[in-house]
């Protein structure tokens, strides 16, 4: 048998195959026309011409979806590092060749993620340039590839796979779908959280982080989160010193501390428990103490404010001078010397401070004498 006899029937062996495959073998196939069913990054035509690394291009792919319908996007070098499948070293690489080919500009932001500026390709035509009239004849489909689910959910919503219920949605979806009362009842639920919490520092970053992990649905409900909390109030290294050792909030979340396990030689002894117990029963009587006093003495002040204000009006510097002239009135009415505004003579020019100086001498005397009869 010659060469080409032996090509012929290689040929028609595989002509056979194939035919067979078609006929018998697409019946057991579970196939989809990807136009208008994919989501996620496209590769730019213009991005496969460049002579960069395979993961700088897939780089490039994904920081185009990130952007969308904007000129600018910020991910972390974390998330492009998970969404490459590299490590966070390659990921700046990948960036400095990015900004070699001048695709991207990167802007830093201090303590923040930089910000990734897409600059226009050489060559690629402006929006206006290529941008064609629907034929009359064939209307313009509503379908076909989505750079960016989130911001195409509302007009192209994704059809359900076969078995799949309507209702479903990705948790990309439902971070998308966050409104404003989303946010008010997390905040609300932060408060609560924030209150129950024993020290009281750094309130705004740990408002930051709750919501980040209740928008990545990583935060428990408000009922486990105080049980794990009430856990680690009772354990001995939270009671040591006074509460020294009790971490701020900000890092308690970023930790996710409340998955961790309070092992049972870390709760105190019940002598050390009662101490504490004591110790912040006194410190909630001062303060119950202190809160009474500040509250007397705001009545108080309201009650010497008008006669304050009528002695203030007998001076032609009184508004002027109201600030200091409080605080020596205030000492001399503590010592029962606090001059009223009859006993300030008529035509006195020489100023309120001045007057309340004089008020104060005789009471310095009066302490000088003392002393030197000791």
């Amino acid at each position: 048998m010659t060469l080409a006899e032996r090509l012929s029937g290689v040929k028609l062996r595989s002509s056979f195959l194939r035919f067979f495959h078609g006929v018998f073998g697409a019946s057991n196939m579970e196939t989809f026309s990807p136009k208008g069913n994919i989501c996620g990054p496209i590769m730019p035509k213009h991005a496969l011409k460049l002579s960069i690394s395979h993961g700088a291009k897939l780089l490039y792919a994904l920081l185009c979806n990130h952007a969308g319908e904007k000129d600018h996007c910020w991910p972390s070098h974390a998330l492009l590092a998970d969404e490459v499948g590299c490590s966070v070293s390659s990921v700046k690489s990948y960036l400095k060749e990015l900004q070699s080919e001048k695709l991207i500009r990167v802007r830093s932001e201090r303590y923040q993620t930089s910000t990734y500026y897409m600059l226009k390709p050489v060559g690629l035509p402006s929006s206006s340039s290529s941008a064609r009239e629907p034929n009359s004849a064939y209307p313009r489909s509503d379908s076909g590839y989505r750079n960016n689910l989130r911001n195409s959910k509302d007009k192209f919503p994704p059809s359900p796979r076969q078995g799949q219920s309507v209702l479903h949605s990705s948790p990309l979806v439902q971070r998308h779908n966050m409104g404003r009362g989303d946010f008010l009842s997390a905040n609300s639920v932060f408060e609560k959280f924030w209150s129950a919490y024993p020290r009281k520092e750094a309130k705004e970053l740990a408002r930051s982080v709750w919501h980040r992990l209740s928008r990545s649905g990583q935060l428990p409900g408000l009922n486990a989160l105080l049980a794990a909390l009430e856990k680690f109030k009772a354990s001995a290294m939270w009671m040591k010193e006074h509460g020294r050792f009790v971490p701020q909030l900000v890092n308690w979340l970023k930790g996710q501390r409340w998955l961790d396990e309070v092992p049972a030689d870390a709760m105190p002894a019940p002598e050390e428990k009662a101490r504490h117990e004591e110790v912040k029963r006194l410190n909630a009587h001062f303060e119950e103490k202190e809160k009474k006093r500040k509250a007397a003495l705001q009545a108080e002040t309201a009650l010497l404010r008008p006669a304050f204000t009528a002695f203030l009006s007998r001076f032609d510097d009184g508004e002027k001078m109201r600030g200091p002239a409080w605080g020596l009135w205030c000492v001399l009415h503590g010592k029962g010397k606090a001059p009223c505004a009859d006993q300030v003579p008529a035509g006195y020019s020489g100023g309120i401070l001045n007057y309340l100086r004089e008020c104060t001498l005789p009471m310095r005397e009066g302490s000088n004498g003392s002393e030197q009869k000791r």
